[in-house]
């Protein structure tokens, strides 16, 4: 509620009103108790008053930690949410008491990093995004972009490098020496083994790539201003979100501060986080169109799979344990991340989750074709038995390692990596967990590992990069 306001405070514009007068009693300056948002709106605007880069941020963790009766719930106490409503910075705090700052010691300062996330995936062009990516890092080099999101991550000490952060990542004014800085780096990165080695690239039909000219060509044309105006829409269809994982004691002591720190410099208005949650439809693999000829013996098989949210993040990481954990099963799988290749035409739909299951034999002898066929095989008894067990027995693993990791004792690096991972879902995980049965596990590899297409290295042709 705004609090009342004595219209004496103002004596130029309301003195003009008439005065109310009590029969049978004194004129006096009556306060006037604003009856809603758009009252108080009204009148700081008649009087040219505006409040703009408010450092003081709301607390709205209530509004993700709900815990329903019944339901078996992960109590953070230490764990805050606070949103800017001047920039719609939102803020994940991890105040965990049993972390000890030290400010002597490296690796017991406060970890901070921030996610800056475009979701405006059809009007993404990489090229663009690769540009800015090295003319930031030319800035500051602890700037990220990979996959639609910009990154940052350093330790906290006094919130200078925070606020410098803040007005790097905002200022979309470029110059010819960045520009062309960044064209040359660019260059340089796409003709480079780790480039060509980018598993994201084996994951596209050939067509859906732009030739090594074509890309040159379109990096050469690329203009100062076009450059400049494609950031700006780019920070308009992005959110931000922050996250810092610190001694309970020192943020006890230094919360205003901190908090200050955080959203200083920032100088722009983000998109609402909660109302840019977009999830593009899964594409899956069609990468047997590329080219099979290679002749190279693979040893491993990469399955695009569905990283959306949370639960599906537990689903693929519980599957996964399942089939390491099976001593007769004769392959070794693992999740890994891909970046999103430079020279993808423009409006080709992306794999949006760039995550890969990857399938190795145990077995050396495999060859290509025994590979793919007995696997998938395997697979499928695997998903006619009762996993029931094994999948109880994971579900109280994950939930003992997240209660640890959240309230227990491990490094703090692990703890804010997590906070990154979970966001607002970390208060719901054990209600997350608990939904997960066994069919959700079977479609999960009947979906991704059965029904696709895997990709090998050996059916991409590098003279497309």
């Amino acid at each position: 509620m705004i609090n009342p306001i004595n219209i004496s405070t103002n004596p130029t514009y309301y003195n003009k009103m008439p005065a109310k007068q009590a029969q049978g009693g004194n004129t006096t300056n009556p306060s006037f108790e604003l009856s809603d948002y758009k009252t108080g709106q009204a009148i700081l605007a008649r009087n040219n008053i505006a409040f703009r880069n408010l450092a003081t941020p709301i607390e709205v963790t209530d509004k993700y930690n709900k815990k329903i009766e019944g339901k078996d719930h992960l109590d953070l106490p230490n764990v805050h949410i606070y949103e800017y409503p001047d920039t719609n910075l939102q803020v994940f705090v991890n105040a965990d008491k049993n972390i000890i700052n030290n400010s002597d010691a490296i690796l017991d300062k406060p970890k901070y990093a921030v996610l800056i996330e475009n979701t405006d995936y059809k009007k993404h062009n990489l090229v663009f995004d690769s540009l800015v990516k090295f003319i930031m890092q030319g800035r500051l080099p602890q700037i990220n972009s990979e996959s639609f999101i910009i990154s940052y991550c350093s330790d906290y000490n006094n919130g200078l490098e925070i606020q410098k952060f803040n007005k790097i990542i905002t200022d979309s004014n470029f110059s010819k020496v960045e520009l062309n800085n960044a064209k040359e780096q660019l260059k340089k990165y796409l003709n480079s083994d780790e480039y060509k080695n980018n598993v994201g690239q084996f994951l596209y039909r050939k067509d859906d790539l732009k030739t090594k000219n074509e890309i040159l060509a379109e990096i050469n044309n690329i203009k100062l201003e076009d450059l400049k105006m494609y950031y700006k829409n780019y920070l308009k269809h992005s959110n931000i979100k922050a996250f810092i994982t610190i001694s309970k004691d020192y943020f006890d002591k230094n919360k205003t501060e901190i908090l200050k720190n955080l959203n200083e410099g920032l100088n722009f208005k983000f998109m609402n986080g909660n109302e840019t949650n977009i999830i593009p439809e899964f594409i899956p693999n069609e990468s047997k169109n590329i080219n099979n000829n290679s002749g190279v013996e693979q040893r491993e098989l990469f399955f695009p799979i569905k990283n959306g949210d949370s639960r599906d993040f537990l689903i693929a990481e519980i599957s996964n344990n399942i089939l390491n954990s099976k001593k007769d099963f004769g392959y070794l799988i693992q999740i890994n991340y891909f970046s999103t290749p430079v020279n993808i035409k423009n409006n080709v739909p992306i794999k949006y989750h760039n995550t890969l299951c990857i399938i190795q034999p145990k077995n050396p002898n495999f060859s290509n074709k025994d590979f793919e066929i007995t696997f998938k095989n395997d697979l499928n008894k695997i998903c006619n038995d009762d996993l029931s067990q094994e999948l109880d027995k994971l579900k109280s693993y994950y939930k003992d390692k997240l209660k640890t990791t959240f309230t227990g004792e491990r490094l703090d690096l692990i703890k804010n990596w997590e906070l990154i991972s979970y966001q607002s879902d970390i208060f719901k995980l054990y209600e997350i967990i608990d939904s997960i049965n066994q069919n959700d596990i079977k479609d999960y590899l009947k979906q991704y590992l059965v029904e696709q297409e895997p990709a090998t290295k050996g059916e991409f042709n590098n003279e497309n990069c």
